[in-house]
C-alpha cells in the first residue's frame, strides 16, 4: 500500500469523526487537503457530499457525486449515495434509477439493500421496507446501523412501540450515536413520556453540543411538557453559539407564542422569513402564530405559502395540511395531506371491492381522531376491515367494521387513509358520533340514578400533560351537582380536594367503561388528550381545556371545533389557565340543575 494511501485512511477516519460530531468546517478542511493531493479520491468526494448534505446543501452534494460519476461511471457507492440524496429530496424516480444501476454493479451490498428499503417506504410500501430492514438486522443483530435503519422505518410507519425498542437496541450497541438518542427522544415525546424524552434529547445534545436541530427538538419537547420558559432558555443558549441559526430563532418564537408573547414571536419569525424567503419552515411557524391568535385567514394563507415552498417534502406538507384542517379548510387540507401521502396510497379504494384492510395506529388519540370517519364510511357503503390490538382499538369494533387482533396484512393501509379517501367536511356535513354497547351505558346510568344533577364527568388534571391541576378545575366547577372522576394514575390523588367526588378510577383501565361513563354523565370536562378525543368522538356535551398548541381537530382559539362540535373549547392564554377556568365557572353556573343527560 503506498504511504499516501495509509495517510489518507487516517485522514478519512478523522474527517468521518468530525462529520459524526457535527464539526463540518473541520471535516471540510481535512477532505479538501486529501483532494489536493489525490483529486480523484472517491472516499473524500463522498465525504464532502455527506458534509454538504448535512449542512442542508443538497445541490452541492449532488454536483459532487455527479462529477465523481462522470469520472467513475461504475462506482456503486457514488450511485447509492446519489440515490439517497434524490430520495431525501422527494425525487423517487431519480432515486430508483440510481439505485437500480448501483445494485446491478454490487448486488450484495448491504448498504444498497438498506437504501432499497428506504425507497420502498417512499413508494408507499412500508411493510415491504420493514421486511427488508428486518432481514438485514436479523442477519447482523449487533450492527447498530442496521438496527437504527429499521427503527427509522418503523417510526415512519407509525409503529412507535417497535421503533422505540429498536432505537433502544441501537443505543445499547452504539451509545455515542447521537441520531439514535435524538429519534428516541422524538418517539417518547410522541408517546407522551415527556420526562424521558427530554432526557434523551439532552443526551443527543451532549454528543453534539449546540446543534440547532437538537436544540429545536428539545425546545419543542419542553413546550409539550408545559415548560415554555425552559424551552425559551434552551433556544437562547443555542443562539449564543449560532446567533442567526433559523431553527433556533423559530424555536425561540414557538416558546414565546406558547407564553402568549405574540408580537415578540412574530418579530423573530419575520427575521427568519426575510433571511430565508424561499424556505417553508418559517411560514409554518408564522401560521402557528396566526392560529394561536385566532386569525384563521392569515394562518391558512401562511400554511399555503409553506406548502408551495415545500414542494414534495411530506413532513412539511403534512404540517401545512393540518393547519388548513385546523382553520376549517377541510377540502384543501385533505387534498394537501393526500399530496404528502406515499404514491398510490389511495389506489386500493378505487379497485374492485374498494375495502382494503386498515391498520389502526398505536396511540389512543390517533385512533380516536379518525374513528369519526368510520360511520361516514359505513354510510357510503364501505365495509372496513380493521386490524389492531389494544384497549382503544376495541372501541372501534362493530358488526359492520370487525376488528382482527392479528398483525395487519402487507396490503393494510393506515386508518388515516380512510379520511383521505372520503375527505369529510364536518362543516358541510356533520359527522355521526361513535356508538358503543348500550348495555354498558345503561349500567352506568343506573348507578348514577338519583344523584344531584348535573352529573359532570371530569377527565382532566394531568399537569404533566399540559392540563390545569384538578383542584383548580374543581374550584371552577363549584359544588354543584355530582362530580365523578374519570382519572387514572397520580391525578387520582388530587381527588382528595373534593371528598364528595365519585371515584371511577378502578374502571379506567377499560376505555369501553370510560366511554360508557361519559355517555351516562350529563356533561364532560376533559383535557385535549385521549379523554378529550374520546368525548368528542362520542358526541358528549361539555368543555375541553386546551393548551395554546393543540391538535388540529380542536380548531382555533376563539372559535368552535368543527371536528368535535359537541364540546366547547376553552384555551389557555400563554401560561395562564385563569381565563379558561373563568369561562368554565360561567358555564358551570349555566349547567346548574341541568336536565337529565342529553344522551338519554
Amino acid at each position: 500500500m503506498p504511504p499516501e494511501a495509509g495517510a489518507h485512511a487516517v485522514a478519512l477516519g478523522i474527517a468521518s469523526e468530525h462529520l459524526r460530531q457535527g464539526r463540518f468546517d473541520a471535516a471540510h478542511a481535512v477532505l479538501r487537503r486529501i483532494l489536493e493531493e489525490s483529486p480523484e479520491e472517491l472516499a473524500a468526494i463522498h465525504g464532502l457530499a455527506a458534509e454538504a448534505a448535512a449542512r442542508g446543501e443538497p445541490d452541492r452534494a449532488i454536483s459532487l457525486l455527479e462529477a465523481a460519476l462522470a469520472a467513475h461511471p461504475n462506482d456503486a457507492t457514488s450511485l447509492g449515495n446519489l440515490a439517497g440524496l434524490h430520495l431525501a429530496a422527494g425525487r423517487v424516480e431519480a432515486a430508483r434509477l440510481c439505485l437500480d444501476r448501483a445494485e446491478a454493479l454490487a448486488p450484495q451490498a448491504s448498504g444498497l439493500q438498506a437504501m432499497r428499503a428506504q425507497l420502498r417506504a417512499a413508494e408507499g410500501d412500508a411493510a415491504g421496507a420493514i421486511r427488508i430492514a428486518t432481514a438485514l438486522a436479523e442477519a447482523a443483530p449487533r450492527d447498530s446501523d442496521r438496527r437504527y435503519n429499521l427503527a427509522v422505518l418503523l417510526l415512519g410507519a407509525g409503529q412507535l412501540p417497535e421503533a422505540e425498542a429498536e432505537f433502544r437496541a441501537t443505543i445499547s450497541l452504539a451509545p455515542q450515536m447521537r441520531e439514535a438518542w435524538h429519534n428516541l427522544g422524538q418517539v417518547l415525546a410522541e408517546r407522551g413520556a415527556m420526562e424521558e424524552a427530554i432526557g434523551c434529547l439532552r443526551n443527543a445534545l451532549l454528543l453534539r453540543p449546540g446543534e440547532p436541530a437538537g436544540v429545536s427538538a428539545l425546545a419543542d419537547a419542553l413546550i409539550g411538557a408545559g415548560q415554555p420558559e425552559a424551552a425559551e432558555a434552551e433556544a437562547r443558549r443555542g443562539l449564543v453559539v449560532a446567533p442567526q441559526a433559523p431553527l433556533l430563532l423559530l424555536a425561540l418564537a414557538r416558546a414565546q407564542l406558547v407564553q402568549g408573547r405574540f408580537a415578540e414571536a412574530l418579530a423573530e419569525v419575520a427575521r427568519v422569513v426575510r433571511a430565508m424567503p424561499d424556505q417553508p419552515l418559517p411560514f409554518l411557524t408564522l401560521a402557528d402564530g396566526f392560529a394561536m391568535s385566532g386569525n384563521a385567514a392569515r394562518a391558512a394563507a401562511a400554511a399555503e405559502q409553506a406548502a408551495a415552498l415545500a414542494k414534495d417534502a411530506p413532513p412539511l406538507l403534512l404540517s401545512a395540511a393540518q393547519m388548513l384542517l385546523r382553520c376549517g379548510r377541510f377540502e384543501a387540507g385533505w387534498a394537501m395531506m393526500a399530496r404528502a401521502a406515499p404514491a398510490g396510497l389511495l389506489s386500493p379504494f378505487a379497485t374492485a371491492g374498494g375495502d382494503p384492510p386498515l391498520a389502526l395506529p398505536t396511540q389512543p388519540a390517533d385512533i380516536l381522531r379518525f374513528a369519526r370517519v368510520l360511520p361516514l364510511a359505513l354510510a357510503r357503503g364501505l365495509q372496513p376491515r380493521l386490524f389492531g390490538e389494544g384497549r382503544f382499538a376495541a372501541l372501534l369494533a362493530s358488526p359492520d367494521a370487525p376488528l382482527d387482533a392479528a398483525p395487519p396484512p402487507p396490503a393494510a393501509l393506515p386508518l388515516m387513509a380512510l379520511a383521505l379517501w372520503l375527505r369529510p367536511d364536518p362543516i358541510a356535513q356533520p359527522l355521526a358520533p361513535m356508538r358503543i354497547d348500550p348495555a354498558r351505558v345503561a349500567a352506568w346510568r343506573a348507578a348514577l340514578a338519583g344523584r344531584a344533577r348535573p352529573v359532570v364527568a371530569i377527565a382532566c388534571g394531568h399537569v404533566e400533560a399540559g392540563e390545569p391541576a384538578l383542584p383548580e378545575v374543581l374550584a371552577a366547577l363549584g359544588g354543584r351537582g355530582t362530580r365523578i372522576g374519570l382519572l387514572a394514575g397520580d391525578s387520582r390523588r388530587d381527588m382528595l380536594a373534593d371528598p364528595a367526588m365519585l371515584d371511577a378510577g378502578p374502571y379506567m383501565e377499560d376505555p369501553m367503561e370510560v366511554a360508557a361513563a361519559m355517555l351516562a354523565a350529563d356533561l364532560i370536562v376533559a383535557g385535549g388528550g385521549a379523554a378529550g378525543h374520546l368525548a368528542g368522538t362520542l358526541g358528549c356535551a361539555g368543555a375541553v381545556l386546551l393548551p395554546p398548541m393543540a391538535d388540529w381537530c380542536w380548531g382555533l382559539p376563539g372559535g368552535a371545533s368543527a371536528w368535535y362540535p359537541s364540546l366547547c373549547t376553552l384555551w389557555q392564554r400563554g401560561r395562564d389557565w385563569a381565563p379558561a377556568l373563568s369561562q368554565l365557572a360561567a358555564m358551570a353556573e349555566a349547567w346548574d340543575g341541568a336536565a337529565p343527560s342529553p344522551h338519554a
